[in-house]
């Protein structure tokens, strides 16, 4: 993932592994190079998806190298990553709060004025900014 040095840049995504995996190691995914050093491991609790949400901030311009791990004693265990572009593979994701686009680090919607867990609680609207947020929500 390309990186430069002094833009922030937000990574969000989630991943998952099934009862099969067992719980002994359980996947990981890590963000190493342009002085970034992050990762992210799921707790023990299979057939959940679990979200990883970092905002890194470059020291120098250079890749961010991403690591996916997963290793089971099981060969009919599965772990799965999701909501991280990863071109060609995955080329289009969305996370509430974010604009809708073709980056890997995701880009602020500026227009959004709840939290998701406020938006997803809403039974009703009071103003034109909740509309727009249940849209984008849903």
């Amino acid at each position: 993932m390309p990186a430069t040095a002094g833009v922030a840049q937000t990574i969000i995504g989630n991943l998952r592994f099934d009862s099969n995996y067992g719980v002994t190691t359980p996947p990981t995914i890590t963000f190493v190079g342009a002085g970034v050093s992050e990762s992210f491991t799921c707790t023990g609790v299979a057939n959940t998806w679990q979200k990883f949400n970092y905002t890194f901030n470059p020291t120098i311009t250079q890749d961010i190298r991403i690591t996916i791990t997963g290793q089971s004693a099981s060969t009919s265990g599965y772990t799965w990553v999701d909501g991280l572009l990863i071109d060609p593979f995955i080329t289009n994701v969305r996370h509430y709060g974010y604009e809708f686009n073709n980056r890997i680090d995701r880009t602020v919607d500026a227009n959004i004025t709840l939290a998701e867990s406020a938006v997803s609680a809403l039974d009703t609207t009071v103003c034109l900014d909740h509309v727009y947020d249940l849209a984008t929500y849903w």
